[in-house]
């Protein structure tokens, strides 16, 4: 005769396999927050060294411009 897992060993398993999922998913949403906080600062440091370069070089159009994008920018950091 053929020995199954009892009961309560399916149910634990069952349980042990559900609590690893949502480790699982949680773990890639933090990731994925991670990437994108990355990302955006990146993005920012950028922005920032080309509104740096804008005001060396006087050019008030292009300043203003990129000041626009900067502001939207920390909107999306939340900032």
């Amino acid at each position: 005769m053929k020995k199954d897992k009892s009961y309560s060993e399916l149910m634990k398993a069952c349980a042990m396999t559900k609590n690893q999922s949502k480790e699982s998913f949680m773990n890639e949403v933090y990731v994925d927050m991670l990437l994108q906080e990355v990302l955006l600062t990146r993005e920012k440091d950028l922005l920032s060294a080309s509104i740096d370069a804008a005001l060396d070089a006087r050019d008030e159009t292009t300043f203003n411009q990129l000041a626009k994008k900067y502001v939207e920018l920390q909107k999306k950091l939340g900032l």
